[in-house]
């Protein structure tokens, strides 16, 4: 409670006037006994006995009226929840959630409009001396001035016009750039975030701030809605080869406490498809398409799904990249085995080889499949990058190769030394194989027998390798002791450790049928489980779109331009050696298309953020930190401005007065 006249406090004096008044009149005159009179004054004593209950009564009415008269000129303030000084200056921080959830509608308003409504209120109860920013919550957060100002009428009007965005929100940017626009200010500094609190996003979300910050959050958005969204689309093989069977994956998700139906539907090229989907609560499906890709380039697959309420994300889009070759590089570290892998691999009309020296690497960025023959580890961490960013690597170690330098793979495995290396061991018996995983994908064309027996051949020599077994691995063949002979590792890439030796000293199986097939199949099954390419094109909104300047044709007018034409500025960038275009952040959804003059050049593909289609609330509030959780605007502006009583109190007087003169007219009755 706060007393804003409290000066006038003296005059809380008055409030015993009404008990001095009512003292006096009850004091008594000399009292003179006649007989004649004594009947008359029993009487007027019984009456008496039947009044003094409406005296008392209106003398307490008459109390508690001029009480609330006297209080209402002390103008007092009750800060029911934060509270504050009025007396200090207030610098206010209105961080506006603009994600994409915001856009869904309620009671035919959007949450994001609620939300501007309420923060519009907020700043309502501002005065002079007073600052005040907005903090647009989004991918990248962005704030209306470059620090807190007193424009209150812009800012409504920033908020008037304010456009929900289809981004995903950054919270801990937004909440610390709003503590950063209020840093170095004097007085009172408050944040108010205004949001839907999307369950998704903000789960886990940290809401402490610096001790002289005041922290407020006004939840918009009633129900937690009913929404079915696309949550993911993808293709194996992820590059497909010209001519090649493929197999879309729509994954279907259903946000709402129901069992729902659902219809998606293809399109690719030319082609036209549907399939319908059951979803149970909060669960997910996925609806199944299979294709043949035809001539290599690169081709936009578009999904879509039946209409909900939510529409953002009923709509999901996937660059296909078709090639005609898999560009394959060999560094020959080990030149027989090299030797080999391309005699091989030169017979496959699919396969693109190109030999590197043992010292010639290709870049990180490369999308190509590396076979390493002899390497003995050295610079690992070239290896890593290209596994982490998708790419597929067959990996034949050289002897003696340090064991520690499979760790710096991501490789792991009990029987892993840290001191150790993988030695070379040969024996007077050779060394046979078994198939220790029949039922993988690169042993399905063997199965007839046509091609031969993958645990064919014999070795006289081999790597003694540990065991590795770990959860992202599938031991394929093994010799009959149980040391492998075939391991993949799945990262983003696929890694295949080749303890397979080919030399022709080391025995047969170079020379063997199955040799071919089965690296063919190793090559084609595991672009299945690597990711490269997968995201190629592949954006979120609020994020820079680019493409490799080595697309472009020089002296020319380059754009990005979206699906309705519309067109974005692309200028030049250089990172790490490499010049590429670069345009954006796009804002948008849809399919974009890089094009030179009339030349289209690539595309690019921006989905829906997943994290934004449930649309449940999370905690509006910090358990750590206390903050209040309000439900409105005006609320805030009466927690930060305080509840002016004097109106009630006016009433208060004006009905006591009232109840009084009932009272008196009452007693005069009687």
């Amino acid at each position: 409670m706060l007393w804003q006249h409290f000066a006038l406090w003296p005059w809380l004096a008055l409030i015993a006037a009404p008990l001095l008044i009512h003292l006096f009149a009850l004091t008594r005159p000399p009292a003179y006994r006649f007989s004649s009179l004594e009947f008359i004054r029993r009487i007027v004593r019984r009456t008496r006995r039947i009044e003094r209950p409406q005296d008392w009564l209106i003398w307490l009415l008459r109390t508690l009226a001029i009480a609330a008269a006297v209080l209402m000129f002390l103008r007092p303030l009750l800060f029911v929840r934060g509270g504050g000084d009025v007396h200090t200056a207030r610098h206010v921080v209105l961080v506006v959630d603009a994600s994409a959830s915001m856009s869904s509608v309620e009671n035919a308003q959007s949450r994001f409009s609620s939300a501007c409504s309420e923060a519009a209120e907020i700043l309502g109860g501002l005065g002079a001396g007073d600052t005040a920013n907005v903090v647009w919550m989004k991918a990248k957060p962005e704030a209306v001035f470059p620090s807190s100002g007193i424009n209150f009428s812009y800012l409504r009007d920033s908020l008037r016009r304010a456009r929900v965005t289809s981004e995903a929100a950054d919270v801990a940017s937004a909440l610390k750039l709003g503590v950063d626009l209020l840093s170095g200010l004097p007085g009172r500094k408050e944040i108010c975030i205004l949001s839907d609190f999307q369950k998704t996003n903000w789960e886990g979300v940290d809401f402490k701030l610096p001790p002289e910050y005041k922290l407020f959050t006004v939840r918009v958005g009633a129900s937690d809605g009913d929404n079915r969204a696309l949550a993911r689309l993808t293709a194996q093989p992820v590059e497909p080869l010209a001519g090649e069977t493929l197999t879309l994956y729509a994954e279907v998700r259903n946000f709402s406490p129901s069992p729902r139906k659902a219809t998606v539907y293809l399109n690719f090229d030319e082609r036209h498809e549907q399939q319908e989907v059951s979803l149970e609560a909060w669960g997910q499906a996925a609806a199944v398409f299979t294709l043949r890709a035809g001539q290599a380039g690169s081709f936009p697959v578009t999904v879509r799904l039946s209409e909900d309420a939510f529409a953002g994300d009923n709509v999901r889009q996937l660059l296909l990249r078709v090639r005609d070759r898999l560009p394959i590089k060999i560094l020959a570290s080990e030149p027989e085995t090299a030797g080999y892998w391309r005699r091989a691999l030169e017979t496959l009309p699919w396969a693109q080889v190109t030999m590197l020296a043992s010292n010639q690497w290709p870049a990180e960025e490369a999308d190509d499949i590396l076979l390493l023959s002899g390497w003995d580890g050295a610079g690992a961490e070239t290896v890593a990058k290209r596994l982490q960013a998708g790419r597929m690597t067959i990996w034949q170690p050289a002897p003696e190769t340090p064991q520690e330098r499979l760790a710096a793979l991501g490789i792991a495995g009990p029987g892993l030394a840290t001191n150790g290396v993988l030695s070379w061991e040969t024996a007077r018996e050779p060394y046979r194989l078994t198939v220790a995983s029949p039922d993988d994908p690169c042993f399905a064309l063997f199965g007839h027998g046509e091609y031969g027996d993958p645990a064919g051949g014999s070795f006289l020599g081999r790597l003694r390798l540990p065991r590795l077994d770990q959860p992202s691995s599938d031991l394929l063949l093994a010799y009959r002791d149980q040391v492998p002979a075939l391991i993949r590792f799945r990262f983003p890439g696929v890694l295949y450790l080749w303890n397979l030796p080919l030399q022709s000293a080391a025995g047969d199986w170079a020379a063997r049928p199955e040799f071919l097939p089965l690296l063919a199949e190793l090559l084609l099954s595991g672009r299945t489980f690597a990711s490269s390419g997968a995201g190629s094109g592949t954006l979120y909104p609020g994020q820079m779109a680019s493409l490799p300047a080595e697309q472009a044709p020089l002296n020319t007018a380059f754009t990005l331009e979206d699906e309705q034409g519309g067109k974005l500025l692309v200028e030049a960038r250089e990172s790490n050696a490499k010049v590429y275009l670069a345009a954006g952040p796009v804002k948008e959804t849809g399919l974009y298309r890089w094009k030179a003059g009339d030349e289209t050049l690539g595309w690019s593909v921006v989905n829906f953020p997943i994290v934004e289609s449930d649309l449940r609330g999370g905690a509006a509030s910090s358990p750590t930190t206390g903050s209040p959780a309000m439900s409105s605007g005006r609320e805030v502006r009466q927690a930060q401005t305080g509840l002016n009583l004097w109106p009630g109190l006016v009433a208060l007087a004006g009905l006591f007065l009232l109840m009084e003169s009932v009272a008196v007219w009452g007693a005069s009755k009687t």
